[in-house]
């Protein structure tokens, strides 16, 4: 089973007027509808999408080659903003708080809105930092990519780069304000771009309002993998604040004899990740019965011996792994555990430095080639 560092999802929704709290207490969400004339209610989030003209003073508005919604597609998917000219356009959210952390999500959908039938590659830039390389090889379908970032000052650019294999075009973006305290590795010096949020367990993926930071996580599930549940509120850890609803299902290896195992890959060795395992003990285990695993880094690397899953402290197992193409990590049964491994969730981000000056956008490169592979 495959699925990319980059996530497609059928949502994609946002808010309201920078710098202003809305009637529920949202602070600071900013949804822009790419290409769009005026704004909309999102039918899922309910949150409101603004049209992007207050945002970016360049570039040309486009519908995609058909205009009504298809297999779900939300309304932001159905318009683009395209830059035939200029090498670099940027979009500029404002009224910013400097020292704040922020998740911003860019989403694309070619759907051949230019008639040529080629979907273009081009970069997309953080201020002047390298973020991601994006390929839009698929023409309908709706693509997202994620960074989590610190603000030095009080505004924040995304910009799109042309490398000449294309127009650069996007259809969505967003901004969502973090708690400080969340996802520490986020920081002055670095930023975090996501590659993996999983649901384990689930039937749906989530975002707000189930996770009121609006991180979409999305649903999977291992090949002969033992979904199971709880209906009981799970207190948030201070990590990463994991929704309870995620952290209310987990997956189990079919057997202790069978491990959970997943890899992904960065087309360059100097990339450095950031994995993220939410383990907590969701089921009422009888006193016969124990369950505990090894972690295992990269196939023989042993990150936690002996690990025992608790059902009152939620807070995850965080490292870093560096130094090549394929990262893999594995929980297996120990010895005496009469009881299969566990996970309610995973994250995995890529490290991104923030030079402050242009970056290259080589550096630790991940495009929508980078696949992550799942095994069990």
């Amino acid at each position: 089973m495959e699925t990319e560092a980059i996530g497609r999802s059928k949502y994609r929704n946002s808010e309201q007027k920078e710098g202003h709290r809305d009637r529920r207490g949202r602070f600071n969400f900013v949804s822009i509808d790419c290409g769009a004339n005026s704004s909309f209610v999102d039918t899922d989030t309910k949150l409101t999408y603004l049209p992007d003209d207050k945002f970016i003073d360049t570039g040309v508005n486009y519908e995609i080659a058909f205009n009504t919604p298809v297999n779900g597609l939300s309304k932001q998917f159905l318009t683009v903003r395209s830059f035939p000219n200029g090498t670099r356009n940027c979009y500029t959210f404002r009224s910013l708080s400097a020292g704040s952390k922020y998740l911003v999500r860019a989403s694309f959908m070619y759907g051949n809105y230019d008639n040529l039938n080629m979907p273009p590659i081009f970069d997309i830039h953080l201020g002047v930092n390298y973020w991601l390389t994006v390929n839009t090889s698929i023409e309908f379908d709706d693509l997202f990519t994620e960074i989590i970032t610190v603000a030095d000052s009080d505004y924040l650019q995304v910009c799109l780069i042309n490398k000449d294999l294309g127009n650069p075009f996007i259809s969505a973006l967003e901004l969502r304000p973090l708690k400080k305290s969340i996802y520490q590795e986020a920081n002055s010096a670095q930023s975090l771009v996501t590659g993996i949020r999983w649901n384990l367990g689930g039937s749906n993926d989530l975002r707000y309002p189930d996770d009121p930071y609006d991180r979409i996580w999305k649903n999977f599930t291992f090949g002969t993998s033992t979904d199971i549940s709880t209906t009981s509120a799970v207190q948030p850890d201070s990590y990463s604040a994991t929704p309870s609803l995620v952290m209310q299902t987990a997956s189990t290896s079919s057997s202790t004899e069978r491990t959970l195992s997943f890899s992904w890959s960065y087309d360059n060795q100097s990339s450095v990740c950031l994995v993220i395992l939410h383990i907590f003990e969701i089921q009422d285990i009888p006193r016969t019965d124990f369950r505990e695993f090894d972690i295992l880094q990269d196939g023989d690397t042993t990150s936690k011996s002996s690990f025992n899953p608790s059902k009152l402290d939620t807070e995850p197992f965080v490292y870093t792994d560096t130094g090549d193409t394929k990262y893999n990590v594995s929980l297996q049964a120990t010895s005496k555990s009469t009881l299969p491994p566990l996970l309610n969730a995973i994250e995995v981000y890529l490290i991104r430095p923030t030079y402050g000056i242009p970056t290259n956008g080589g550096d630790g490169k991940c495009d929508y080639s980078c696949l992550i592979l799942c095994t069990l």
